[in-house]
């Protein structure tokens, strides 16, 4: 059978709600049903090794906090809903200039060490609830409803939920360019271990943008680029990426030879290094400033 064309009008929002559960549907992830406490365990046995990329990170993420305070999006008085918010790598940084921020994330661990930087930070305005997006039930609560790199904002229901919780705005960040040299690892371990490529269509920002222009709202996006120097042991990697396909395979000594002979065949004494460009894009909008074609 030939591929199923989406013959929706292209200027409404059914065309891009749909595009969009297509690219998802495409996705490798989904393809190979992966369930949620597999993803759980993942996220929560990482959460230190992504605390320790968020400081690396924190001159970009600092920057972009900078242009949401500009943009208007926060003020001394908001409350903010950060959704995904991991080990607060933005919930921290706006707490600095809020009255308040609310984080959700499902992995407990992320939540604990998002608590323990907060307290180290002095930052004592940050409640944590360790919960799915999809369980919860905000009817404009939040000045700011946030989203960075984050799963549960993945089709269009989810990102009108975001809408329904916010009392102004909502931001959504996500990367503008999937080919820097972590999501490389990445592509080039799953070829070796699954024979195919990897497929992650479902999270650009096509698909939230055009459905929010086609609905009548105004969404602004700017990106923002910046050098990184990757520096990792290669043991960690290893074991984090040995963690990763525990989702997807039932995973034998054949794939772990896989992944510690490509890491060794990368790292020099023990260590990778690596200079790469990071893109990210982040789009915000008016909740309320919706018009109608």
């Amino acid at each position: 059978m030939g591929k199923k064309i989406n013959k929706t009008p292209l200027l409404t929002p059914e065309f891009w709600s749909k595009a969009w559960d297509e690219a998802k549907a495409r996705s490798t992830v989904l393809v190979n049903q992966v369930n949620d406490d597999k993803w759980l365990d993942f996220w929560n046995s990482i959460s230190d090794n992504y605390l320790e990329n968020v400081r690396q990170d924190s001159k970009l993420i600092n920057q972009i906090v900078s242009a949401i305070k500009k943009e208007g999006l926060i003020s001394n008085t908001s409350r903010v809903l950060d959704i995904g918010a991991g080990p607060g790598t933005y919930s921290i940084p706006i707490a600095k200039n809020v009255f308040h921020v609310t984080a959700i994330d499902q992995a407990q661990r992320m939540l604990d060490n998002l608590l323990s930087e907060a307290r180290e930070r002095k930052i004592h305005n940050i409640d944590t609830l360790c919960c799915k997006w999809q369980d919860c039930n905000y009817n404009e609560e939040f000045d700011l409803v946030l989203a960075a790199f984050s799963p549960a904002i993945n089709d269009a229901s989810s990102l009108l939920k975001m809408n329904k919780a916010a009392i102004k705005f909502a931001c959504v960040i996500t990367f503008s360019r999937i080919d820097d040299f972590s999501f490389k690892i990445r592509n080039d371990l799953w070829k070796m271990i699954a024979g195919k490529p990897f497929i992650s269509e479902g999270f650009r920002v096509i698909y939230p943008f055009n459905f929010l222009y086609t609905s009548g709202f105004r969404p602004q996006l700017r990106i923002f680029k910046y050098r990184i120097k990757f520096k990792k042991l290669a043991q960690q990697l290893i074991t984090q990426y040995e963690d990763y396909f525990r989702i997807f395979v039932n995973l034998q000594k054949k794939h772990k030879d896989i992944i510690q002979d490509y890491f060794n065949g990368i790292s020099e004494q023990g260590i990778i290094k690596a200079q790469t460009t990071r893109e990210i894009y982040v789009m915000w909008w008016d909740v309320k400033d919706k018009k109608e074609e």
